[in-house]
């Protein structure tokens, strides 16, 4: 089961003693007679609610409730925000409430319908149902968030960082590009499939554009920013299109007006002229007779709707009809059949879906398939209709730094391997210490924070290469990628 921001929060200030907020008592429900099922006498009861954390204590008793082989429906309720679940506790005397009923929190409820599973269990006598999100006597919310992200700096760095993989929407004819997050070490990359060797700056050619299928990625910059440059740069752009039905958080395919769309921001056009230029570019012959819709460039501002009839460069084309209007910066979409030109989706590959980033196995021309969700540390979220799928093109895999959290964040799961957490807790308990003035209990934790952090560096990769002689295609030099590019690897 997956740790949250919230598990480690709860878990850590019970230890220190110093624990959060919790939900109050719930207002008492009213509790009528309703259809068939297990409760048969004078029903007496009351409800509490859950959190991920624990639970509520319960209401004031109602009843008793007269049923004949019937349900129970429960009305006027006030479920908070931060309950996931809720219980009614009952039995057939006052004070003597030993079982209880599940059900989802809601204004109204009906329970003990015929076929309702009971479990036997009194209700706490004082509320778990905690808020991670609130402040404890000794420490802020907002403080204990920031000693995690200082912790998950300073576990990333000592466990070398998680293995993941990310990518970006390189436009066609860039040289550089920023990298999502922030990696340790970068081992391999691609481009729109192909395997781009990582190599020293000093193997790039830096005097004019060279476009083609990229041969060599280099690191530019290593600050705040993670900058990485291709050699050649590219000359495919990288593919878009819009999701045409809503996407759950959980759902593994996406539904899109068209997988071989391509779309440009910066189409330029002269009035009068037939010639379509863009400083992103992308495009290719395979373009050739496919639609087009230039936004602005007809009669009066009107949409030109044409079609493509000569390719003249990465940059430029010739379309059927020319400009009536003349434009700049305009967003122009070029359609056909699923992978027409360089526009189509290809597959296996990386996209992002407003700020998620996942990986898809198969495309159809209305379909994204066999989607796993939230690489590079993203959040699974879902996302409307309309929403844009970039195909991210540049493709790396390495070892990343945690993601940082933010208060309010509770719920969401906790970017780390299993057991990384249970690491982290020495490191929230030497900072409560600390707090505590006891400087010398702060210090042995954090030696041990540190200590069992290394010891995590030899157990992140269950599975790996048994190959001997080499890696093709380097003819045998080198065991790994990793021996040549020293200077991707960040220490």
């Amino acid at each position: 089961m997956s740790t949250t921001v919230g598990d480690l929060i709860v878990r850590s200030r019970n230890i220190a003693n110093d624990p959060c907020q919790t939900l109050g008592q719930p207002v008492a429900p009213n509790g009528t007679a309703s259809g068939v099922g297990i409760f048969n006498g004078s029903v007496y009861g009351y409800i509490t609610y859950l959190t991920s954390w624990g639970e509520t204590v319960p209401s004031t008793e109602i009843g008793p409730i007269s049923t004949t082989n019937q349900g129970i429906a429960l009305s006027a309720m006030v479920p908070p925000y931060a309950a996931v679940g809720a219980r009614f506790y009952w039995g057939y005397a006052s004070g003597a409430e030993q079982q209880f009923i599940t059900f989802t929190p809601g204004v109204t409820a009906t329970v003990g319908l015929t076929g309702a599973a009971i479990l036997s269990g009194a209700a706490p006598y004082k509320s778990s149902a905690y808020m991670p999100d609130t402040d404890g006597d000794l420490v802020s919310a907002s403080e204990i968030y920031r000693w995690i992200n200082a912790g998950l700096v300073a576990l990333g760095r000592l466990a070398g960082g998680i293995l993941d993989q990310t990518g970006v929407a390189m436009p066609a004819g860039n040289a550089e590009v920023i990298i999502p997050g922030y990696w340790l070490s970068i081992k391999y990359t691609w481009h729109n499939g192909w395997l781009v060797i990582p190599e020293n700056q000093s193997y790039t050619w830096l005097q004019s554009p060279v476009s083609g299928i990229p041969g060599i990625s280099t690191l530019w910059r290593n600050g705040a920013q993670q900058v990485m440059g291709t050699w050649p740069q590219p000359s495919t752009a990288p593919a878009s299109a819009q999701l045409s039905l809503a996407m759950g958080a959980t759902d593994n395919v996406a539904n899109v007006n068209s997988t071989s769309n391509f779309g440009n921001p910066d189409g330029v056009m002269t009035l009068l002229s037939p010639i379509l230029s863009s400083a992103i570019g992308g495009f290719d012959s395979g373009m050739v007779g496919l639609a087009i819709t230039v936004q602005g460039a007809g009669l009066a501002g009107a949409p030109l709707v044409t079609t493509v009839a000569n390719f003249i460069s990465q940059n430029q084309v010739t379309l059927a009809l020319p400009a009536l209007t003349a434009v700049s910066g305009a967003t122009f979409a070029i359609t056909g059949t699923a992978g027409a030109g360089a526009s189509g989706f290809t597959a296996p590959g990386m996209c992002q879906i407003d700020g998620e980033i996942m990986s898809f196995s198969q495309v159809t021309s209305t379909q994204i398939t066999g989607i796993i969700r939230g690489y590079s540390g993203t959040i699974p979220a879902a996302h409307a209709p309309g929403a844009n799928v970039s195909q991210l093109i540049f493709r790396l895999l390495g070892r990343r730094m945690p993601v940082p959290v933010i208060l309010g964040q509770s719920a969401n799961v906790l970017d780390m391997p299993q057991g990384w957490d249970q690491v982290m807790d020495l490191y929230i308990r030497s900072n409560f210490k600390a707090t505590e003035q006891d400087e010398d209990g702060a210090a042995k934790l954090m030696q041990q924070f540190e200590a069992k952090a290394i010891e995590l560096r030899d157990d992140q990769i269950p599975l790996q290469s048994k190959q001997i002689g080499g890696l093709y295609p380097l003819g045998g030099a080198a065991q790994t990628l990793a021996e040549i590019q020293d200077t991707v690897i960040v220490n």
